[in-house]
């Protein structure tokens, strides 16, 4: 049987949610009369959710893949593994915490066949910390004015086949899913869909992990850390060739002699310091072409059932 769609959830600790989000599902997608599937990706939980990923397995055999990766490569490596695994025309993604609710996933299937588009997102006011908050900010300000990126996009969101298929031959050892449909299509449209407190635990993305990810992300799809280097080296350049003018106009014209042995010190050290940082972020890049020409994976898995 042809399957119209596949729902790919990547899953971490949220044992308590996943009965619920299953259930909501599948009583979702029957409500529409559509063939579809659902693949988790338990992306090595500490809790006991791949235990209950067998045990929910029992019950929607039919309809249920569980994936289980050896350790945890992040989200997005565990929703790349379940695209490999998706059969359906589309692939639609959302978390395992309930904060999207499944009951919106019509909506997402209605702009896509209304507006003729590959990639739908689901777009949402998430209520956030003050500093996840500015991280957040940061990486869509830095995405759309900076990197020509879109500026908005979610979790919650649906792909056709052809870009799904497109990420998947993808050679990148760190996967970010939302770079890359951007790299294969520009049909994007956006729906606006409810969003809802965190039900069962607290989030997974603390604001360290979150800007850890920006760094990975800005290091692996942009030149962006160059950029800012050769922009910080340049303003730099023209502020102390215009101080030195003006210390040649005050030597020659008022006689002023140039003082300053300590000013000097902190010159040398201000540019050293430059310099090594700039050659850190060109080992930075060096690295992830390393890592690209050995192909290291973005994922393993260590069990599965299908």
């Amino acid at each position: 049987m042809k399957v119209e769609y596949s729902i790919v959830i990547p899953i971490y600790n949220s044992e308590a949610s996943l009965t619920e989000l299953l259930e909501r599902i599948h009583s979702t997608m029957q409500s529409i009369h559509v063939t579809f599937e659902v693949v988790c990706v338990n992306d090595c939980s500490q809790d006991r959710s791949w235990a209950k990923l067998k045990t929910l397995k029992k019950k929607y055999f039919n309809t249920l893949k569980i994936v289980s990766l050896s350790k945890n490569f992040g989200q997005h490596s565990a929703l790349f593994c379940g695209f490999t695994y998706a059969k359906g025309g589309y692939v639609l993604t959302i978390d395992d915490d309930l904060q999207h609710a499944p009951e919106d996933i019509p909506l997402l299937i209605e702009k896509a066949k209304n507006a003729g588009v590959e990639v739908v997102y689901g777009i949402s006011k998430e209520k956030k910390g003050n500093l996840r908050k500015f991280f957040s900010w940061l990486w869509k300000f830095s995405a759309k004015f900076i990197d020509n990126g879109l500026g908005k996009g979610s979790a919650f969101r649906m792909i056709n086949s052809r870009v799904k298929n497109a990420i998947i031959k993808h050679p990148q050892g760190i996967i970010f899913i939302d770079e890359i449909i951007q790299w294969h299509t520009h049909a994007i449209g956006f729906v606006k869909i409810s969003h809802y407190p965190r039900k069962y635990g607290q989030s997974n993305y603390s604001s360290y992990g979150l800007f850890k990810f920006i760094t990975n992300v800005s290091f692996n799809y942009s030149t962006v850390p160059l950029r800012l280097m050769s922009l910080a080296g340049g303003l730099i350049s023209c502020f102390t060739f215009l101080l030195g003018l003006w210390f040649i106009f005050k030597k020659i014209y008022f006689g002023v002699e140039v003082k300053g042995f300590t000013a000097l010190i902190v010159t040398i050290l201000f540019s050293s310091s430059l310099l090594l940082m700039g050659i850190g972020l060109l080992g930075r890049y060096l690295n992830q072409i390393f890592i690209l020409l050995n192909n290291k994976p973005s994922f393993s898995v260590s069990e599965e059932e299908l």
